[in-house]
C-alpha cells in the first residue's frame, strides 16, 4: 500500500529516524467521498497543538530504548528533566524509576516486545526527582510495528497520578482509623438504615459478621427501639445528638452506651448520611457504682462520727421529755393511790406524758434516720426542708454555744433531686462547723445564717454565712482537702466528704471569706428535670 507517514518528531534532533505513523494517501480518497466525511491530514501545528495542551507526557521511543523520537513538555513538569537531556540520553528516564519500581517496568517493556502486543495496558511506578520528590505515574504504551524496514516503537502516555495516590492512601488511612477504633463507629442513610459499623461495633454488639446488622434499621439494635426512633426524629432535626441509650446484643443481654450522632448533609443541606460513635460504658458505670457505695459508707462513718460528737447534746434533748414523762406518770400514779384523783387531772398527766413520749420519739427517728446505713436512694427534695430538719439535730449546739440563727428561705424553693440523708449530712456539718468556728466570737455577736435560693442558672443554692474567725488564701486552697482539719479531734473528713456528696449529685461547693468577718460555705444543685449553666462560684444569692 503507497502513502507517505506522519514524522511525530516534532521537536526532535534532525538526526533522529521518523516513527512510521501512517497518514492516509490518495487509494483512500474515493472511499472517503462516499462516505462523505473527507480525510483528516493534520499538520505539524495541529499535532503540536494536541500533545502539548495536555498534561500527560506524549512520548514516542524505539523499543529498544535507544531512541527518542518524542517527547512532550509535559515530561519536564513531571520528570523534572529537560526533554533536550532525553534525547541525548534516551535510557535517562529510565533511570529516575524507583528501584523498588524498576524490575516492574523493565519486565513490561520485555514482555511488549516478545508479544509484540499492541497494548499492554496501564502499568503504575514511581519515580525519584533530581529534588528528592516521589511522583507516582500511570503509563500506557502501544507498541507500533515498523513499515518498509522502519523500527519498531512504543507509543504511549505517562500522567502524574501522585495526587490521586496520596488522596487514596488518605482513604485507606482512614478506613484502617475506622476499623482499629476502640470506638464503634456507625453510618445509616437518611431514612434510617445501616450502611457501615467497624469491627468494634460488630465486638459490641456480639455480631461476627456485618451482614448481619447492614441494610437493619437502627432502632432494632436498641432495647427500646421507640426511644431510638426519637432520637433519630432529633437528630433529622437538630443535626446531631448526645447522650446515653441502651443497646441490646445479639443474644438479648443489654449493655449501656455513649452515643454521639450527627446529620451528614451536601452542600444543598439535603442529608446524605448519619454518623454515630458509641462507646460502652458498662465498666465506668460499674466503677460509679462502686464509688457511689464507697462515699455512702465514708458518709455513714462520717454520719457515726458526728452523732459521737453530738451526744451530750442528743442526750441532753432526750432527758427533756423523759423527765417530763416521769414527772406526769407520778403525779398521776399518786392521784390514784390516794383515790382523790379528779379524771380531768388524770387525763391531762396523761396526754402531757404521751405528748413527751411524741417528742422523745421524734428526737430518736431523727437519729436511727440520720445514722441508717442505707443505700443512697434519690427522690425529690426541698432544701429549706432538710435545713429545718439539720437545724433541729443541732438545736442544742446552737443553744449551748449562744448562737442566733437568721433564717431567709426563699418559698416556694424549685425542687433537687438526691438522698436526703447524705444532703441532710452536708448542712449539718456546715452548720457544725459554723457554730465551732464562732466559738471566740464575743458573746451576743455570734450570728449563723442560712439562705437559700434559686441562682437563675437552672440551680438552687443554699448559703451558711458565719461570723467566726474567718478563712485566709491558703485555708482555702486546702479546705476541702482529706484530713486538713483545725480541730484537735477531727479527721479532716467532714468537708471533703460533704463536697464529694455534691460533686456526687451533679453540683459543686465552695467557701469564700466574708468582707468584714467570718466565712461563707456555699453548695448549689442542679434544679430537678433541668439543665443547669453554672460557671465560677460567685455570689449569686442575693445578701
Amino acid at each position: 500500500m503507497s502513502g507517505d507517514f506522519l514524522p511525530a518528531l516534532i521537536n526532535a534532533p534532525e538526526t533522529t529516524r521518523p516513527c512510521p505513523v501512517r497518514r492516509p494517501g490518495p487509494e483512500d480518497e474515493p472511499a472517503a467521498a462516499e462516505r462523505g466525511d473527507g480525510l483528516l491530514r493534520p499538520s505539524e501545528q495541529e499535532f503540536r497543538l494536541l500533545v502539548e495542551g495536555i498534561d500527560c507526557v506524549f512520548w514516542i521511543i524505539s523499543t529498544d530504548l535507544d531512541q527518542v523520537f518524542y517527547i512532550s513538555p509535559a515530561y519536564e513538569k513531571v520528570w523534572g528533566r529537560s526533554c533536550q537531556s532525553l534525547y541525548e540520553q534516551p535510557r535517562s528516564w529510565l533511570e529516575a524509576v524507583h528501584p523498588d519500581d524498576v524490575r516492574q517496568v523493565e519486565e513490561a517493556i520485555r514482555a511488549a516486545r516478545q508479544q509484540r502486543s499492541a497494548n499492554q495496558g496501564d502499568l503504575v511506578y514511581r519515580i525519584l526527582r533530581s529534588d528528592g520528590t516521589l511522583r507516582w505515574i500511570r503509563a500506557r504504551a502501544f507498541l507500533v510495528p515498523g513499515e518498509q524496514g522502519a523500527r519498531d516503537c512504543f507509543i504511549g502516555l505517562a500522567e502524574d497520578i501522585t495526587d490521586r495516590k496520596q488522596m487514596e492512601e488518605a482513604l485507606r488511612l482512614k478506613d484502617r482509623a475506622l476499623e482499629c477504633s476502640a470506638t464503634g463507629i456507625a453510618f445509616a442513610s437518611p431514612d434510617g438504615l445501616l450502611t457501615y459499623v467497624n469491627q468494634s461495633a460488630l465486638r459490641m454488639w456480639g455480631y461476627a459478621d456485618s451482614r448481619e446488622m447492614l441494610g437493619r434499621p437502627c432502632a432494632a439494635f436498641w432495647h427500646d427501639p421507640a426511644k431510638a426512633a426519637r432520637v433519630s426524629e432529633q437528630l433529622r432535626r437538630h443535626g446531631s445528638w448526645t447522650g446515653e441509650l441502651v443497646a441490646r446484643r445479639k443474644d438479648g443481654s443489654c449493655f449501656p452506651v455513649e452515643l454521639s450522632a450527627n446529620l451528614v448533609t451536601d452542600a444543598a443541606g439535603e442529608p446524605v448520611c448519619m454518623m454515630a460513635s458509641c462507646i460502652d460504658v458498662t465498666a465506668r458505670k460499674q466503677a460509679e457504682e462502686r464509688l457511689q457505695h464507697l462515699q455512702a459508707q465514708l458518709a455513714h462513718v462520717d454520719r457515726l462520727a458526728t452523732m459521737g460528737e453530738l451526744a451530750s447534746g442528743l442526750a441532753h434533748e432526750l432527758n427533756q421529755p423523759l423527765t417530763a414523762i416521769a414527772t406526769y406518770t407520778r403525779a398521776a400514779v399518786r392521784l390514784l393511790r390516794a383515790g382523790t384523783g379528779d379524771p380531768g387531772q388524770l387525763l391531762q398527766a396523761l396526754e402531757q406524758a404521751a405528748r413527751q413520749a411524741e417528742r422523745a420519739g421524734e428526737v430518736v427517728h431523727r437519729l436511727r434516720r440520720f445514722v441508717a446505713r442505707a443505700e443512697p436512694h434519690r427522690s425529690l427534695l426541698d432544701l429549706n426542708e432538710l435545713v429545718r430538719e439539720a437545724l433541729l439535730l443541732s438545736e442544742y449546739d446552737l443553744r449551748d454555744g449562744g448562737v442566733h440563727v437568721q433564717l431567709d428561705l426563699r418559698e416556694p424553693l424549685p425542687p433537687v433531686e438526691g438522698d436526703r440523708i447524705q444532703l441532710e449530712q452536708v448542712i449539718l456539718n456546715l452548720i457544725r462547723n459554723a457554730v465551732e468556728a464562732m466559738a471566740d466570737t464575743p458573746p451576743g455577736q455570734r450570728n449563723l445564717t442560712i439562705i437559700t435560693g434559686p441562682t437563675g442558672q437552672g440551680t438552687v443554692e443554699v448559703a451558711v454565712c458565719d461570723a467566726g474567725c474567718g478563712l485566709t488564701v491558703e485555708m482555702v486552697q486546702r479546705l476541702f482537702q482529706p484530713f486538713q482539719t483545725t480541730k484537735p479531734q477531727g479527721m479532716g473528713l467532714g468537708l471533703a466528704i460533704s463536697r464529694s456528696i455534691i460533686q456526687a449529685h451533679g453540683g459543686w461547693m465552695w467557701a469564700r471569706p466574708n468582707p468584714e468577718r467570718g466565712a461563707t460555705f456555699s453548695f448549689a444543685l442542679p434544679i430537678a428535670g433541668g439543665t443547669s449553666n453554672h460557671g465560677a462560684p460567685a455570689d449569686r444569692l442575693p445578701r
